[in-house]
Parts: C-alpha cells; structure tokens; sequence
C-alpha cells in the first residue's frame, strides 16, 4: 500500500490523458447538473490553481535537478514519458534602436485603439485602420488571508 502523503489528494485525478479528460468531464458535468454551485466550483479550481501554480514555482528547482539525474534527454519513469527542454529568453532592452521602436509600436497602438475611421498617418501618408477588438468576462477571485 502506497504511503499517503499531501500529494494522496491528486492521485483521484490519474495521468493518463483519458483519465483527467474523464475527471475533468465529471466536474462539468455536475456543474452543468446542478450538482455543483457553479460559484463554488470556481473557487474550488482556482484554489486548486493557485496551490499548484505555488507548488510548481518553489519546487521547480527540484524537479528540474531529480530529471537530470537521467542522462538521456527523454526518459520514462512510472509509465510517464518526461522530456528535458529548455528555452532562451533575449533583452532587447539594451538596444536604443529597439527601444525606439517599441516606443513607436506603442504609440501606433493608441492610435489605432483611438481612432474609429480609418486616417493617413500625417508622417508617412499610410492609411492607420482601427483596431479590431474583441471584449470577452472574466470573475475575479479574493481569497481571504486566513
């Protein structure tokens, strides 16, 4: 028998696709039921979101040191296939030219949000459209402190 542990409580969600596609499944389903306060289901996702999201930022480092433990860099461990990656992030900061430009991508960009026909840019003489928008809701959650 498996020891439980902090952990135990995600173990309902399996992982293979089918299996948290099927849980997923379930809580919709009892949501559009009736079954689950919407509301309250909501706060129980983002809950679990957020405690996910902390867990992944402060055990990163861990996680990333247990894989390297494996030379290759795809490796299978408890029938999950894990893959090493990585990725490289630049500063374009330290370029005036690019600064410059940002600036004036901005300011293209208050423009277009300002304007309701389209106009010819006085600079250049090309036609500036407006932007298209799209507006979508979203609920905004407070947790409290304690």
């Amino acid at each position: 028998m498996e020891k439980q542990t902090s952990l135990t409580v995600l173990s309902g969600f399996g992982v293979t696709k089918v299996e948290i596609a099927n849980m997923a499944n379930q809580i919709i389903a009892d949501v559009e039921d009736g079954n689950i306060d919407p509301l309250t289901a909501l706060v129980g996702i983002r809950a679990a979101e957020n405690a996910l999201k902390l867990i992944k930022n402060k055990l990163n480092n861990i996680f990333n040191d247990s894989a390297h433990e494996y030379t290759e860099k795809s490796f299978i461990k408890n029938n999950i296939k894990f893959t090493k990656t990585g990725r490289r992030a630049y500063d374009y900061s330290v370029s005036s030219d690019w600064i410059a430009l940002n600036e004036k991508k901005k300011a293209l960009e208050t423009l277009m949000k300002a304007i309701k026909e389209p106009m010819a840019n006085t600079e250049t003489g090309e036609m500036v459209y407006p932007a298209p928008s799209k507006y979508s809701e979203s609920i905004s959650i407070t947790f409290p402190n304690d």
